[in-house]
């Protein structure tokens, strides 16, 4: 220990005082601070402190700055970061883990354009498509996905799900090609025509997206061990939404500056990537399905029927039925609301809507894979569904001078509405039992596609062309300012606020935390996690003043030893 750090320890105790030195004690860990000011020494003559440990670089004149790291070891370093606790994982499936991460952030780019407000565009500007047209035709591939329960079905028969996943997925993206040619195949003058050739290619879409959901889903439950599911879908949503954000602002910004050919780009880009997202699984391994029991294959009907039967699937079935159905009600108007209304530009959308979403789902969607794998899956989608059934009401208030509601309303979507998919995908594939694992997973997303997608689209587009937009005619409504989309916002709320209170409790998870001790043992964590940030902070400007007398004494003690020199020199 150097004789400065000694003194200034005694100079601490006699001006400052002993609860002021006891305290810094604890919270600077004076002691390791002391150790490490052994490292350095004065430099004779200069009154300037060398580090210890590079006076050996110094005397050989290398230069005293810190090494510049290469593109190839910054590379290799980014190789060797895991994205998911790959602990115990073959090599086979840590590598197939890892291509179904590529493929969903090629594929993203695909769903963000074909979901977002391009696609809205398109309907709206090039089909023409007024508000009950756009609630059928977003309704119809959605209604389309029910072949997942014959897809289920031929598949646990023929033991073909690489076959299924790949040729149905190139299948299906290509189809986006043609919905992009549409305006320069069928001239304007024959609207019909578009609107329904649109309906057979989005059909098309769905039909084969409905064998790739059902493949993708058997193949999730069987290569992703339980203890790292939370972890690695949550990895998986993070890594894929840098290139998801890039493709879908890109889109926005071909439109607003090409207009209809802007469209046809950015959907040939949605099909190109949507193909890329499904070539990446020919470099993934599919382990063998397991076969019905005793080798004998059962009927369709039979099959249906044991899955109905399971009380606690069906359950959760119904569950995320009511909650889908209370979403979609409202979710295609959005966009519709901010072009028709707000008058927003494409681009400005993309940024205020998608673009914060994600980016809130980017920097929040890691941290909810622990407790999702800790907790359970029903306890954080208790939690988080308490926030987003509140989320509509905001559109209420949000009017061009008060565009930054949207923002809060868009990053509260992201942050928490992602953590409800996570949870539920490990809800119905811990649900679902493993022999007829297939036929469960498409019964599971038929139902929640057909009744709580499909079917509350129609109803919410029905109710805008008719019910709501009588009320909106009203005096009262044009006095207090709402339209119609205001209502059906409104109506979306109550509906989640129904499904959280009365129909989540009914859902059984098997090892799971109550939702009340879950909240409670998070904001305990994170009050002590806030507690060590506010400790390490004070203890940083703490150790700075500590620097700064250091080198005070330190000057002092010079300035003392140059004084008698300097006097017997005059």
């Amino acid at each position: 220990m150097c004789a400065v750090s000694q003194r200034l320890m005694q100079n601490a105790r006699e001006k400052s005082g002993a609860a002021f030195f006891d305290w810094m004690k604890i919270g600077l860990r004076i002691d390791a601070v002391l150790r490490r000011d052994a490292k350095y020494a004065t430099i004779a003559g200069t009154g300037k402190r060398a580090c210890v440990k590079h006076e050996g670089r110094r005397k050989r004149g290398m230069s005293m700055r810190p090494r510049r790291r290469s593109w190839r070891q910054i590379a290799a370093s980014v190789r060797q970061t895991e994205l998911f606790d790959a602990q115990g994982l073959d090599g086979d499936t840590r590598r197939s883990l890892y291509w179904v991460i590529w493929a969903v952030m090629v594929g993203q780019v695909c769903g963000f354009i074909t979901t977002g407000v391009v696609w809205t565009g398109y309907l709206r500007d090039v089909i023409r498509a007024d508000d009950f047209a756009l609630g059928l035709i977003t309704a119809a591939p959605v209604a389309a996905n029910t072949m997942q329960l014959l897809g289920a079905y031929l598949m646990q028969r023929w033991q073909k799900r690489r076959a299924f996943l790949l040729a149905g997925g190139l299948v299906a993206r290509f189809f986006w090609l043609p919905i992009a040619l549409l305006p320069y195949l069928v001239p304007s003058l024959y609207h019909d025509a578009r609107m329904l050739l649109v309906s057979i290619c989005v059909v098309a879409v769905a039909v084969g997206n409905s064998f790739v959901n059902v493949a993708w889903s058997s193949l999730m439950a069987d290569i992703v061990p339980m203890r790292i599911r939370g972890n690695y879908f949550a990895a998986r949503a993070g890594a894929s939404m840098v290139i998801g954000l890039a493709g879908v602002l890109l889109a926005s910004l071909l439109v607003d500056r090409m207009g209809q050919q802007g469209y046809t780009a950015a959907l040939v880009l949605a099909g190109v990537t949507g193909m890329l997202d499904i070539a990446c699984f020919f470099k993934v391994g599919f382990p063998p399905l397991e076969g019905p029991a005793g080798g004998v294959r059962p009927g369709f009907g039979k099959v249906l029927r044991e899955v109905f039967a399971d009380k606690h699937f069906m359950r959760v079935v119904y569950c995320f039925t009511c909650w889908s159905f209370a979403m979609n009600i409202s979710a295609p108007f959005y966009n519709v609301h901010m072009l028709d209304n707000l008058r927003m530009g494409y681009t400005e959308i993309t940024l205020l809507n998608q673009v914060t979403t994600n980016v809130a789902t980017l920097l929040f969607v890691s941290r909810w894979g622990r407790p999702l794998d800790r907790f359970g899956g029903k306890a954080v989608v208790q939690l988080v569904s308490r926030v987003c059934m509140l989320s509509p009401l905001l559109w209420l208030f949000i009017t061009r001078d008060t565009l930054w509601l949207m923002f809060i309303a868009n990053a509260l979507t992201g942050i928490f509405l992602p953590v409800i998919d996570l949870g539920q995908q490990n809800l119905y594939l811990e649900a679902a039992p493993k022999q007829n694992r297939a036929m469960s997973v498409a019964v599971f997303f038929a139902m929640t596609n057909l009744l709580g997608v499909a079917l509350s689209n129609t109803l919410g587009g029905y109710l805008l062309q008719t019910v709501y937009g009588a009320w909106a005619a009203g005096g009262a409504a044009a006095a207090l300012g709402l339209n119609k989309y205001h209502f059906i916002f409104a109506t979306s709320s109550a509906l989640r606020m129904l499904v959280v209170f009365a129909l989540f409790p009914l859902m059984r998870e098997e090892g799971g935390t109550h939702y009340r001790k879950a909240a409670a043992t998070m904001l305990l964590e994170k009050r002590q996690g806030w507690g060590r940030f506010y400790h390490a902070v004070r203890a940083s400007r703490l150790r700075l003043r500590y620097r700064a007398k250091l080198r005070e004494e330190q000057a002092d003690l010079d300035t003392a030893a140059g004084e008698p020199g300097s006097k017997d020199e005059q």
